[in-house]
């Protein structure tokens, strides 16, 4: 039983270290491809917000939908549907999240400094859990208390989110993050920075769900 045990760790261990280095090259792929698709459509904040992070988000949503099906199966077969699923929650959640930034940004102008704060990460967690809740609507029927990867989303998309903008402004580059070629290596790192911070959380409610599903499965 311990050994059976063991190994079951052993195994979640694995998946949270692959589904974390997908999350985190799937990041920094989209936000560079985002960048090159907005420099290809004219190079406005506009074309990156409404085009280049849409075709990114749901080509790279469709590589990693796919990465992640494969990953979980052997602990929870999904349908086809979780690739689709991936897609649109990447392709809809980034832009809004943005978005959102943005017109907080200008509604909060006169605010104090810390329910500032607070409004960014209400609007992160809140987009995070929207885009995590078609995947969620494939993984309700397979996993008991999945609602916990809604709250993982939200979590997840809040620290991403968060740690990108600290990121940029610890270095001395304030809050307009970067959105041309120019600066290719600091778009594919801070994504790839996104991507790790949100797959971590992820994968962490992905061990907890399945260690539990497979503990009263015993």
């Amino acid at each position: 039983m311990a050994a059976d045990l063991l190994a079951t760790w052993r195994e979640l261990g694995r998946l949270l270290v692959k589904w974390t280095a997908l999350s985190t090259a799937a990041g920094g792929v989209l936000y560079s491809l985002a960048v090159t698709i907005s420099e290809l459509a004219g190079d406005s904040p506009a074309a990156l917000v409404w085009l280049g992070f849409p075709l990114a988000g749901g080509m790279v949503g469709v590589l990693a939908g796919k990465g992640q099906s494969q990953l979980l199966k052997p602990f929870v077969p999904l349908p086809e549907a979780w690739v689709l699923a991936t897609a649109a929650g990447w392709a809809l959640g980034v832009p809004a999240l943005v978005v959102c930034t943005g017109l907080l940004s200008a509604a909060t102008k006169t605010w104090i400094g810390l329910y500032r704060l607070m409004a960014f990460l209400i609007a992160a967690g809140g987009v995070g859990a929207f885009s995590g809740l078609w995947q969620w609507l494939l993984l309700r029927a397979r996993i008991d208390r999945s609602l916990w990867w809604l709250l993982a989303n939200g979590v997840g998309w809040l620290l991403a989110w968060l740690g990108v903008l600290a990121s940029w402004w610890v270095i001395g580059q304030g809050d307009a993050l970067p959105v041309t070629s120019t600066d290719f290596a600091a778009v594919f790192v801070l994504g790839a920075l996104a991507g790790w911070m949100l797959g971590v959380e992820q994968g962490i409610a992905l061990v907890g769900l399945i260690a539990q599903r497979a503990w009263e499965g015993r």
